[in-house]
């Protein structure tokens, strides 16, 4: 693993680390965004080599074993932090802020990527033309959609507390009565 490798993924442990003491993840939350990015981390390998395969870019190294594994657990460290954020949006915004969070995935993607292309050209070089651009959109898209779907697997939907309650404003403060209006 290269240096600036070794630094951004203590800095993803760090900002996961971070993260999940504000957004007061317990265990099962936890454990759902490491398994959701661990998928998440399958996915960008997939898409690695597919792109590698069609042409649309080439990365150094990619066909050795012990980077595989390296870049499997980049993107599954980088992963979890995020994962964390998509379930605070899942509880406060439901559907439409996870779309919106997919498609933020979708711009900031390609924008990553090629500003470490840019940053590190002995790492990737990408082929000319929106193709490249639209594969890696679609791929930062789907290890969101897919890292989030596993994370809700393990930790239970967003809409419910550690305790079972539904979330929200007023969570966990007893039942809720009704008051009569005078006749």
């Amino acid at each position: 693993m290269s240096d600036g490798q070794i630094v951004t993924t203590v800095f993803y442990l760090g900002a996961f680390i971070v993260l999940a003491y504000i957004t007061r993840a317990r265990g099962r939350r936890m454990v759902g965004a490491a398994g959701g990015g661990a998928v998440a981390g399958f996915v960008a390998l997939c898409a690695l080599l597919v792109g590698e395969a069609q042409g649309w870019w080439r990365v150094s190294n990619s066909s050795l074993p012990h980077f595989r594994s390296r870049f499997w657990l980049s993107f599954a460290v980088s992963w979890a932090p995020v994962l964390l954020i998509t379930w605070r949006v899942a509880r406060n915004f439901a559907a439409r802020g996870l779309a919106l969070c997919g498609a933020a995935a979708a711009i900031a993607g390609p924008a990553r990527e090629y500003t470490f292309a840019a940053m590190f050209p002995a790492w990737s070089v990408f082929s000319s033309g929106a193709t490249p651009v639209l594969a890696v959109a679609t791929a930062y898209a789907l290890m969101l959609t897919v890292g989030h779907a596993v994370m809700r697997l393990v930790a239970g939907p967003a809409g419910v507390t550690e305790a079972g309650r539904v979330g929200g404003r007023g969570a966990g403060r007893g039942p809720v009565r009704s008051v009569e209006r005078p006749r």
